[in-house]
């Protein structure tokens, strides 16, 4: 009976070990399991802002890029994306508010309050929170300003005050333009930095913060659309001959693109990343109650429906850059509602003029 119960003790002693041990090695797993899986939404959550900020950028942020990013870890799951802004006045990079954003276990887009604008006392500037860079603002020509006791300014008049500058200027037109009637209506030695698409309401825009403002630079040597562009295959490993043949063609196709045509086929591009922000409702900033006020998704819906096609879509006004004293000509030019200058920088000896449409 003894020899019984001393081998039931054991046999209970090994189940419970084994029991112990299972436990140990179980909740090891899950906790690995729990680890992995909460280090691969920290991941996706990252990926999504940097996501977000680099479509945003192709869509709103006027003539606003970035020349790099980082992720920048402060535990295992969270962290900061950060990418450095730049604007480019005439082909002088000039410096710009950095794009900050925090993530984790849950996600976060334009978390960077220096971004946000306020407006100059006499309400004719606007300008970031976090360096004070003054920015160029657009008018809405559906609102009565005059009714609604709002100013309207028209900054090309004050840049015969401004010799030996560059300078970044907000154009608001009388009506929207197509791209070739906007084409002949700047001089050329203005650069056309950045096209924006307006507004349906009669919302004040130049109180729109900077990711509501929608619109795009356009490349100009871009030879397919979108969907070409995705249809394509990954280039196979080519001979010296090859990659030479292949070069020519390429040089050949972009002599022979035009700029309408360039400008079509970019705006495929600025379709895509519409719809891209559509679909991840990152267009979801409104003012008063429902968006009474004003509704940026329904402002972007319209647009696309309205604008299906590059050649014939329209633009509301423009972002200009160029030596101040090249703007006299638009002085008196009858289709220009409102002018708003942003930055402006001195020209020194070693800088670089640029001239591009």
């Amino acid at each position: 009976m003894k020899t019984f119960e001393v081998a039931a003790k054991k046999s209970k002693r090994k189940n419970r070990v084994k029991t112990v041990l299972l436990s140990i090695v179980t909740g090891f797993v899950l906790l690995v399991v729990g680890w992995k899986g909460l280090a691969w939404i920290t991941s996706r959550n990252a990926n999504e802002v940097r996501d977000y900020h680099q479509t945003m950028t192709e869509i709103s942020y006027p003539n606003v890029s970035y020349i790099n990013w980082s992720f920048i870890a402060d535990s295992e799951f969270t962290g900061t994306y950060y990418a450095d802004q730049v604007k480019d006045i005439a082909g002088i990079t000039v410096p710009f508010e950095d794009f900050e954003s925090h993530y984790g276990l849950y996600r976060g887009y334009d978390s960077n309050q220096h971004l946000n604008l306020y407006k100059s006392s006499d309400n004719k500037g606007g300008y970031t929170h976090g360096n004070s860079y003054k920015v160029p603002l657009f008018y809405n020509t559906n609102r009565n300003y005059q009714q609604m006791g709002d100013i309207v300014t028209q900054d090309i008049s004050l840049l015969s005050q401004m010799p030996n500058r560059v300078v970044e200027m907000a154009v608001t037109f009388d009506k929207p333009y197509t791209f070739d009637e906007i084409q002949t209506m700047i001089p050329s030695n203005l650069n056309i930095n950045w096209y924006w698409i307006g507004s349906t309401s009669i919302y004040d825009t130049s109180e729109l913060k900077l990711n509501a403002q929608i619109g795009f630079q356009p490349n100009l040597a871009q030879l397919e659309t979108y969907d070409e562009m995705k249809k394509q295959e990954k280039p196979a490993n080519l001979s010296k001959e090859e990659a030479q043949k292949a070069y020519e063609d390429y040089q050949k196709k972009l002599a022979d693109l035009t700029p309408s045509q360039a400008f079509h086929n970019s705006y495929t591009f600025f379709q895509a990343h519409l719809e891209k922000a559509l679909a991840n409702q990152w267009l979801g900033y409104s003012v008063g109650e429902d968006g009474k006020d004003y509704d940026l998704t329904n402002d972007v819906k319209d647009y696309l429906k309205k604008n299906q096609d590059g050649k014939t879509a329209t633009f509301a006004g423009v972002i200009l850059t160029g030596k101040a004293e090249d703007f006299a000509q638009l002085e008196k030019a009858s289709w220009i509602f409102a002018s708003n200058i942003g930055q402006d920088v001195e020209v020194k000896p070693y800088h670089h003029l640029e001239t591009h449409r």
